[in-house]
């Protein structure tokens, strides 16, 4: 019936026929669950395969936005969507409702940017018309209880039943957070430039910053100086072919290195160009553009064969378009366009090609948020794939993105990646929000991340553990996002974080962001700004659930104090997340007491693939020799419990993980509970079970050779004055062995003649093999005279 119903309501059948054959078709059949087989993402025990966006809000979650944003999975052969969002569970205005929608329009939306039928009554919303499985709502819910569940319309015009029935709480503390229809937001896009962060009616005060803000000032002389220093560096030439065989390391990174140091050129010069109209900076940008113009679009600066040079060409090029647009001739910017268009296209089809909607869990995709959203506002109304690329880019940001953190704002990809994707994260809000007057960051994410920061990298870490990352402690874009994020959130810890982090000023030269132009932009020095607070007053522990993350702290805003991380992340082992699930990281006395093992000389290299991804290279178990499967999103753990103390000297924090899962069936329970008694004593029980007897090998790494004292079971860590004293109660029997070599040496990092430090590895063995056994271990933070 539901078949024939849909056709009859897009052909313009009589309202009062329809009705009735809604009725009788929406009625308690329409509630059923779809047999088994029969769908595969409707029913409750939907089998969602592992890299798939699960269906949110999530069953039973309190959600801090009102309204959230939702997110489903379609069937393969759907054309369009039909969610629905009720007070009651049994939706009983379903009938009516779907009738209205079908009177507003076609059911199957025309284009991407179709404005969704949304219609309501008497507590109960329908929205027809979805051509993604993303909709964030353009009405308040209200607090309390909802339920929701969605409905696919096949591409051979049929309906499916609807979902199972998931239940939502909005918080009484719920931040209001709508978005208008996209024809709505679209319509505030300047139809002049320049668009990008400033609108055209709001240059002359930009540029009147130059002259009333002595900050600003100081900040614009190291740009222009360093713009000026740019107008000679000669233009990049299109790289020719990689060679035959393997793949040729250096050179990539050469083409990469080449194609940053380009799109830096852009940006300084167009943005020195904005700010001055001096002819000069307009003019080598615009052969910079003209050059990048005349390569072969699908050769080796295509997306498909060098991401990380297209990336740059296109994200810049469209930068330096808006803001010397009024520089170019109606030729030049054709010319530009043209290849703008091209190249946005390419990103465009990655992401189809990669289903980033429904499979967001990649990295250089989720790059391409921010770059489509700048391009996309750089070219609406002068080309139509403009429009095309931001109707796909607000509804992933307004619903799930980023897909690797969550409410708690942890970045599950780790520090460094953070540093570089938050920054984008960050541009690609400041774009939506100048451009079309929306704000993105009013998610919980955003607001709670900087404590991410404060908490799991504090600015005197040593390490940058659990995820892929280079070696040493200076990330400018830190001081920058947390600077950001200080000033939109008002918030004074944030503000402080920055204030330690390096370098002591806002970056200006870096290339791994287009730091300096922004920096200028979100300088915020005026009155009213916030000031730093040391984080004297926070908790000395908190809990990311979100990506599975728990810290602890000695003296937050100490640097020579002791801190734990415990890791037991939901988002498995999966992109640059290691295969290190439940295990920890230790530091006192400004020195990595209990370490990450492994380097990162770059993505896939065999020491990368072969001992930094693997388990044996972390503070974790192996069982007879084997760990955590590696490049598996199954490979998950999570935190089970969680508790804060008093902060007093003998006080207990206390945190739990759960790694079961990521064994894959070589275990079948593994907790590790950590017990934190201040100051500075750790205990850790290991809760081991396995479906046979099994040897279990308790993992330590360490800068320098530890001691061993295999009498007494214990092991010291010695760097520099500071101490970490492992003893262990449980088991008795145990062999101790240690190594300072690695089982795939990483050779030397780029440039050539770096050589990585010497790191230890020691292995604790069970000495009877046992299906289960429990480590008690007590490890204490010291300081030497």
């Amino acid at each position: 019936m539901l078949p024939r119903i849909v056709s009859l309501i897009q052909s313009g059948w009589p309202s009062a026929l329809l009705g009735l054959a809604l009725l009788c078709a929406c009625g308690p059949k329409t509630e059923m669950a779809a047999r088994p087989g029969e769908y595969l993402y409707l029913g409750a025990n939907a089998q969602i395969e592992p890299t798939l966006l699960p269906p949110a809000p999530a069953d039973g979650d309190t959600v801090l936005n009102d309204a959230p944003g939702f997110n489903w999975l379609a069937e393969d052969s759907a054309k369009a969507s039909i969610l629905e969002i009720s007070r009651d569970p049994g939706f009983p205005e379903s009938a009516a409702l779907l009738l209205r929608a079908g009177q507003q329009g076609p059911l199957v939306p025309l284009s991407l940017s179709s404005t969704p039928l949304v219609t309501e009554g008497n507590g109960q919303w329908l929205i027809a018309g979805l051509p993604l499985n993303l909709y964030h709502p353009s009405f308040k819910l209200g607090e309390g209880r909802w339920y929701w569940r969605w409905r696919c319309i096949l591409s051979d015009g049929g309906m499916t039943p609807p979902s199972y029935v998931r239940a939502f709480i909005v918080s009484p503390e719920a931040v209001e957070y709508t978005v208008p229809a996209l024809k709505d937001l679209f319509a505030n896009i300047p139809a002049s430039h320049p668009r990008l962060f400033i609108r055209p009616e709001n240059l002359d005060s930009l540029r009147g910053l130059l002259k009333s803000s002595a900050p600003h000032q100081r900040l614009y002389s190291r740009i222009e100086a360093y713009a000026d220093s740019l107008l000679e560096v000669p233009l990049m030439q299109e790289p020719p072919p990689f060679p035959e065989g393997p793949f040729h390391y250096n050179l990539w990174r050469d083409y990469y290195d080449l194609a940053r140091k380009s799109g830096q050129v852009l940006d300084f010069l167009s943005f020195c160009y904005l700010m001055t109209g001096e002819p000069k900076y307009a003019e080598r940008a615009k052969e910079w553009l003209l050059n990048f113009a005349g390569w072969d679009l699908v050769g080796t600066s295509g997306m498909s064969n060098n991401d990380e040079v297209a990336m740059p060409i296109l994200l810049n090029g469209a930068r330096a378009y808006d803001w010397i647009y009024d520089a170019l001739s109606e030729q030049e910017r054709q010319t530009i366009r043209a290849m703008l268009v091209a190249r946005g296209e390419q990103a465009y089809a990655r992401w189809w090609k990669d289903s980033y909607h429904v499979r967001p869990f990649a990295s250089h995709v989720t790059r391409l948020v921010n770059y489509m959203s700048q391009v996309g506002a750089v070219l609406y109304g002068e080309t139509p794939e403009a429009e095309k690329w931001l109707s796909y880019v607000v509804p992933v940001v307004t619903t799930f993105y980023p897909a690797w953190g969550g409410r708690d704002g942890g970045y599950s990809e780790g520090p460094s990646y953070w540093m570089m994707y938050f920054n984008y994260m960050l541009q690609s809000a400041h774009c939506i929000n100048s451009a079309m007057g929306l704000d993105v960051l009013k998610k919980p994410f955003y607001r709670n991340n900087g404590y991410f920061k404060v908490y799991a990298y504090p600015y005197y870490g040593v390490q940058r553990p659990f995820g892929d990352t280079g070696i040493g402690s200076y990330w400018p874009a830190d001081k920058l996002n947390l600077y950001r994020l200080a000033s939109v959130f008002h918030n004074p810890y944030f503000r402080w974080r920055a204030e330690m982090s390096q370098p002591e000023e806002l970056p200006v030269s870096e290339t791994i962001v287009p730091s300096g132009i922004m920096s200028f932009l979100w300088l915020d020095e005026g009155p009213g700004h916030v000031e730093p607070k040391a984080p004297d007053d926070l908790p000395g522990a908190r809990l990311f659930r979100d990506v599975g993350l728990a810290a602890f702290h000695e003296d937050l805003g100490n640097p020579q104090e002791t801190y734990f991380l415990l890791k037991s992340s939901p988002y498995g082992a999966w992109s640059h997340i290691y295969a290190d699930q439940n295990s920890f990281y230790i530091q006192g006395f400004g020195e990595a007491l209990a370490i990450q093992s492994g380097y990162y000389p770059h993505y896939g290299h065999p020491h990368h693939l072969d001992w930094t991804w693997q388990t044996k290279a972390h503070n974790s178990i192996l069982v007879d020799g084997e760990g955590q499967r590696v490049h598996d999103r199954t490979s998950r753990g999570k935190i089970i419990a969680f508790g804060l103390g008093s902060g007093e000297p003998g006080s207990l924090d206390y945190a739990a993980g759960d790694a079961s899962e990521a064994y894959h069936g070589k275990l079948t329970k593994f907790i590790r509970h950590v017990y934190y008694e201040r100051p500075r004593d750790f205990l850790l029980i290991d809760e081991l079970e396995a479906p046979q007897p099994v040897r279990y090998d308790w993992l330590l790494h360490a800068l320098e050779k530890m001691e061993i004292d295999e009498i007494n079971n214990t092991v010291t860590v010695r760097r520099g004055k500071a101490r970490l004293t492992v003893k262990f109660l449980e088991p008795a029997e145990l062999s101790f062995s240690q190594t300072g070599k690695f089982d795939v040496s990483p050779g030397t990092a780029y440039p050539e003649g770096f050589v990585y430090p010497e790191q230890w590895h020691l292995t604790v063995s069970t000495k009877n093999r046992n299906k289960a056994a429990a480590f008690v271990v007590r490890m204490k933070v010291w300081q030497a005279p």
